[in-house]
């Protein structure tokens, strides 16, 4: 599978006292934010950027399950008293979410807790939802 678009490359050196320098390559997808990054000693780094460098490199991959998708957000005011919620099981919270977790979407379970999220004069929280879809092609 194929998977283009925009990313951002980013080089970094990362410099301690008791470490080897090593310069740090970073590609994310800016749709998905998977990302990976590379590392290589400042040796391998020059050589590489003079044509001189075939090599193995050490490499950390994230989110790679995301690439070719796209984040959603969405918010749901979710019937929910607040004012009780700190007394409420896990369980409860997760229930209470479950009807709005359909399609891939994802509520934000600590929102029920945040009583800045709480719908003033009704008995619910508004809490952010997240899914990640395939993007479409242009």
């Amino acid at each position: 599978m194929k998977t283009e678009g925009k990313a951002t490359v980013v080089i970094t050196r990362r410099t301690t006292g008791n470490v080897e320098d090593v310069v740090i390559i970073s590609i994310m997808d800016e749709a998905s934010r998977a990302n990976v990054e590379a590392r290589l000693s400042l040796t391998e780094f020059a050589r590489a950027v003079t044509g001189c460098y075939v090599d193995h490199a050490y490499a950390e991959w994230a989110a790679t399950e995301r690439l070719g998708t796209v984040r959603e957000v969405k918010t749901i005011e979710v019937p929910w008293d607040y004012s009780a919620s700190h007394q409420e099981p896990l369980a409860a919270k997760k229930a209470a979410l479950a009807p709005y977790e359909t399609d891939g979407w994802r509520g934000r379970i600590e929102a029920l807790d945040n009583s800045h999220n709480t719908v003033h004069n009704k008995a619910k929280c508004r809490v952010g939802f997240t899914r990640w879809v395939k993007k479409e092609a242009p």
